[in-house]
């Protein structure tokens, strides 16, 4: 699922408003994916993924998550990517459980599979994180300018 480039200058124009409700609806189109780089594994794009590029500890500036979601397109076909860089990190963490109108803080396990991809002057990332042994899901996507690779002949 990508988007052709005059419709991303397009959405880059849009307003922060419309461009939050584009994001939203792309989002939830994805779905499921199956990546093969993790071993044909499901990777869903659930709410906690969309929320999470909108606040991290507080909430993001607009300008932030704007950039974030006009990433999205790239987000799919790089965990679809067989060949695709992985860098694994895993984490003890305590995570606050809400059941009904109880909070636990609860030790668990945290693992994160950072994709990495490459383009001219971009250098991409997209972050699966799964909770203890739940469902592996998209948790982040940035980027960051890259000098252009020089080759030698």
């Amino acid at each position: 699922m990508t988007i052709k480039k005059s419709n991303y200058h397009n959405l880059k124009r849009m307003g922060y408003e419309a461009c939050k409700k584009w994001a939203k609806n792309f989002y939830k189109k994805i779905g499921v994916v199956i990546s093969p780089a993790l071993d044909n594994q499901y990777v869903s794009f659930n709410n906690t993924g969309f929320n999470h590029l909108i606040r991290k500890l507080s909430i993001r500036s607009r300008n932030e998550q704007k950039r974030r979601f006009l990433l999205l397109p790239k987000a799919e076909a790089i965990i679809k990517n067989p060949q695709a860089i992985i860098v694994y990190r895993k984490e003890e963490k305590k995570i606050l459980i809400k059941k009904k109108e109880t909070k636990i803080l609860k030790e668990s396990t945290i693992h994160y599979w950072t994709f990495v991809y490459f383009t001219d002057f971009k250098r991409i990332k997209v972050v699966i994180r799964q909770i203890n042994n739940g469902a592996k899901h998209f948790y982040s996507i940035m980027d960051r300018k890259t000098e252009k690779q020089k080759t030698r002949l």
